[in-house]
């Protein structure tokens, strides 16, 4: 599905009376009920992050894909794949663990 979306980054941004809304300000994303009984439910907490982290990880997997598909073409054309290349892909593949860092842990 193309189109345009929400800008990133998509923020937590927690209420007072146990609901959360995710967007980028002044657009909400998500609204979700992390409150039961007033206590925090650790799943909805983490369905929070994971829906605010979604620009991140569309962005990485974007990333991902466009370089494997760049070093897969230069090994098909005989071209050899160089220390540039591995370097974009290890410099990706860190960005995608902090991205998924922060979906399951919430740090950024």
């Amino acid at each position: 599905m193309k189109g345009k979306r929400t800008p990133s980054p998509w923020n937590i941004f927690p209420k007072d009376n146990g609901e959360c809304l995710i967007g980028h300000p002044p657009e909400q994303v998500a609204w979700i009920a992390v409150k039961k009984d007033y206590e925090f439910e650790p799943k909805a907490k983490a369905n929070a992050r994971l829906i605010a982290a979604a620009p991140d990880m569309i962005n990485a997997l974007k990333e991902l894909q466009t370089q494997a598909d760049r070093m897969n073409n230069r090994q098909h054309a005989g071209i050899t794949v160089d220390k540039g290349d591995w370097a974009r892909l290890f410099r990706i593949c860190n960005i995608a663990r902090d991205v998924i860092t922060k979906a399951e842990e919430g740090t950024k």
